[in-house]
């Protein structure tokens, strides 16, 4: 049976109620606290972090904080990427960043839509169109 998740990023509609999908937000945004709250000159500890809330983040990355994601499962870093202050990704999909990427301060990443229709806009509804940055 599919997760929640493998409906979503198949193009699916995001349940909000679902329970996986809310846990994995709560997760997401208690790691989020943890690496925006690390002090800069601890990279071991970043680096753990970067481990548990990115989909892939080598060691060899660095993300500056403050840095704000909703979920950070969905985000694939490859190597020597590096993310300068205040970058925000919102990663209802995936977001695919190559190696060797320097990503400006204040970029924002958003893989999250919306219908045009304003009648079916008042449920809510979101979808995902993934984002691959070479």
């Amino acid at each position: 049976m599919a997760s929640d998740w493998d409906k979503v990023l198949a193009g699916g509609a995001l349940d909000s109620q679902s329970e996986e999908i809310a846990n994995d937000r709560i997760r997401g945004q208690a790691l989020l606290a943890r690496l925006n709250g690390s002090p800069a000159g601890d990279a071991p500890l970043r680096q753990q972090i970067c481990h548990e809330l990115f989909g892939h983040c080598p060691d060899s990355c660095w993300i500056s904080t403050p840095f704000t994601c909703e979920f950070g499962r969905n985000i694939h870093i490859g190597e020597k990427t590096f993310f300068n202050f205040n970058v925000t990704i919102l990663d209802v999909g995936e977001v695919h960043i190559g190696s060797h990427v320097l990503l400006a301060p204040n970029v924002q990443i958003y893989t999250a839509t919306h219908t045009m229709n304003y009648l079916e806009r008042r449920n809510w509804t979101a979808y995902n169109k993934p984002v691959r940055i070479g």
